[in-house]
């Protein structure tokens, strides 16, 4: 027997109001578990908490993070190994000075994820939440500074740098094996990674990503300000089975993805 569970991404986009917010969550929170970006906010946050309480979701929200993480409770339960939870955040590239650039330049982004149990299926689930550096990244200090050369340089290292902590966390949490006393098995079923992946646009209209990442990444999000997306979830034990976007109140799209849960046979132990 199949199970199936659904995942969603949710640009928050800290400028809109508390209601505007509250009628975007009840939207997202059609996913079992639900991405979250821009929430760093003290009343985005508070917001946030307030509804995940109310509905039954738990939430993962990190001090200074802006990329919290929910899920329903009665669907998934957090994972523990030693009596701690698996969860997480990673600041990538804390600081333009290693660019030589002036610390005043925009560059600070972290990724976040939980561990999770699928509670009808057994299966452990890990989700990676990220929001990468935005093509059109401008200057703290002066909002009108559209571009630089000194800016443009940093955006592409920090960019790359941001991918390559997401890339290497998430290779090496494929790689952890749960050393069981029947089979040796990867301890996490599903790996998938979800967000505002910022692909779209700079401040000059032009493509930020290259062109062959383009038509992977470009599922259903029209705006062209930015990019949510929901990356192909890795492991034997998981099939997607359909991918749609819903229109908010927020700049991006509403993106979700079903996916089922698959019962793949582990080796046994010789």
């Amino acid at each position: 027997m199949s199970h199936r569970y659904i995942d969603a991404t949710h640009n928050l986009y800290f400028r809109l109001d508390q209601e505007d917010w509250r009628e975007d969550l009840a939207k997202s929170s059609d996913g079992d578990i639900t991405g979250y970006q821009e929430g760093g906010d003290s009343d985005v946050r508070r917001v946030l908490k307030e509804f995940c309480a109310a509905h039954g979701r738990g939430l993962y929200h990190p001090a200074g993070s802006g990329n919290p993480i929910s899920w329903k409770k009665d669907v998934f339960s957090q994972v523990r190994i030693g009596g701690s939870l698996v969860r997480g955040a990673i600041t990538a590239h804390p600081g333009a000075v290693a660019m030589g650039l002036d610390a005043s330049y925009n560059p600070e982004r972290d990724f976040t994820w939980v561990g999770l149990t699928h509670k009808a299926s057994g299966k452990k689930v890990l989700r990676v939440n990220v929001h990468p550096l935005a093509g059109g990244t401008k200057k703290e200090s002066d909002p009108d500074n559209t571009d630089s050369d000194a800016l443009s340089e940093y955006k592409d290292w920090g960019l790359g740098q941001y991918w390559l902590d997401v890339v290497s966390f998430t290779a090496a949490q494929m790689s952890l094996q749960d050393r069981g006393p029947r089979a040796m098995t990867s301890l996490w079923d599903i790996v998938t990674l979800g967000g505002d992946y910022n692909a779209a646009m700079d401040n000059f209209g032009r493509w930020y990503y290259p062109a062959p990442m383009l038509e992977p990444l470009f599922v259903h999000d029209k705006y062209l300000r930015g990019l949510d997306h929901l990356q192909h979830a890795y492991g034997a034990d998981v099939r997607t089975e359909r991918r749609w976007a819903e229109a908010g109140n927020t700049d991006h799209a509403l993106h979700f993805v079903e996916r089922s849960i698959l019962d793949v046979p582990d080796f046994p132990r010789q």
